[in-house]
């Protein structure tokens, strides 16, 4: 709230394209982390394609039509990353609690840090987001929270059984509980036990992969791989992750992408085990790349009767149509934990060119 204060002298439209110009420097700056950190060899020539997929990208362009905040979230989530990566402690957790101040859900990163024990990030990132909470509480009033509560929070809580919603949270509700009121999904069965069964449950196994992995990693790939583990868990469990949501998952998809092997290795022309399950990992992690980044309203036009969101969606639909980039993230889930629990490859990424 507090990142409004200079943009309230102008009107809705200024303030509009002047917080998206604004939003556009921390992005710069989380690319460059991204870059620096993981030692991406960046070359003068790969702005090209790298602005060429940014265009391209339905997140970003739904960032800028809807002013969204993520922009500005992406930046502490990566500078937490980056302080923890290079033995920051006490700045890492500074990040977090600035990521949580902006939205709630980025809280669910304290999960990592407490798993690997990281007692210094987990006091400081509270102490932060105590200190900006009052201090926002100063500068806007108390009332400025008690609006949220009891306007935006019920708001959100209608968005969990949204046709583009993408968390679990979401599936089980469009499944069991839709809160559209146009009838464009119709639900598998009516129950609200179904849903907040099916949610807490899914939340549990989630969970569980992270208590079973992030503790034990040790080398410093294997941590950027639990971090961004942790990232793809904290859009999987949040009650509402729309599209805009997934510029956060610019550290999962950078890490596993360094990790993939060479172009060269996954197309010998004599194919072995290791080579087959090299393009295997390509196409896997394109596939999820393309799902992510592809207007989920496109395909909703072509494969679900009527114009949507006037049509109307059957369970079928809710479980292949709408909920593709669902199993994208899970496909991402997926990718990154199991490139934790597997030997580190001889042939990566981490040394090549950007492009």
């Amino acid at each position: 709230m507090l990142q409004a204060i200079p943009l309230q002298g102008l009107n809705h439209w200024n303030a509009f394209w002047v917080w998206n110009l604004i939003s556009l420097g921390p992005l710069v700056v989380s690319l460059w982390l991204v870059v620096r950190g993981l030692g991406i060899n960046f070359l003068g020539w790969s702005l090209l394609p790298i602005v060429s997929l940014l265009l391209l990208c339905d997140p970003l362009r739904q960032q800028v039509i809807q002013g969204q905040l993520n922009l500005t979230l992406l930046l502490p989530i990566i500078g937490a990353w980056y302080a923890d990566r290079t033995n920051r402690p006490k700045w890492a957790g500074l990040f977090l609690g600035i990521a949580a101040a902006i939205k709630i859900f980025p809280a669910f990163l304290f999960v990592y840090f407490v798993l690997r024990r990281n007692w210094k990030s987990v006091a400081v990132s509270l102490v932060s987001l105590i200190l900006i909470t009052a201090m926002t509480a100063l500068v806007l009033g108390v009332d400025t929270y008690r609006m949220y509560v009891e306007a935006i929070l019920p708001t959100t809580v209608t968005l969990k059984g949204t046709w583009n919603n993408a968390s679990l949270p979401g599936l089980w509700c469009k499944l069991f509980d839709p809160t559209n009121k146009t009838g464009e999904i119709m639900p598998l069965f009516h129950g609200q036990f179904l849903t907040c069964t099916a949610t807490f449950a899914s939340w549990g196994v989630v969970l569980a992969y992270l208590i079973r992995l992030v503790p034990r990693v040790r080398s410093r790939r294997d941590c950027d791989l639990a971090f961004g583990l942790s990232v793809t868990a904290m859009l999987l469990v949040s009650p509402v992750t729309l599209e805009h949501y997934f510029l956060l998952l610019l550290i999962p998809l950078a890490v596993v992408w360094t990790g993939l092997p060479s172009s060269r290795m996954a197309s010998q022309p004599a194919p072995t085990t290791e080579s087959t399950t090299a393009l295997a990992d390509r196409w896997r992690f394109h596939a999820i790349v393309v799902a992510l980044f592809l207007p989920v309203i496109i395909l909703c036009n072509l494969f679900i009767p009527g114009e949507f969101p006037n049509g109307s969606a059957s369970p079928a639909y809710t479980l292949t149509v709408l909920s593709f980039q669902y199993y994208a993230l899970m496909g991402l889930f997926y990718v990154t934990a199991s490139s934790i629990t597997r030997p580190p490859r001889s042939v990566n990424r981490l040394n090549r060119p950007a492009w």
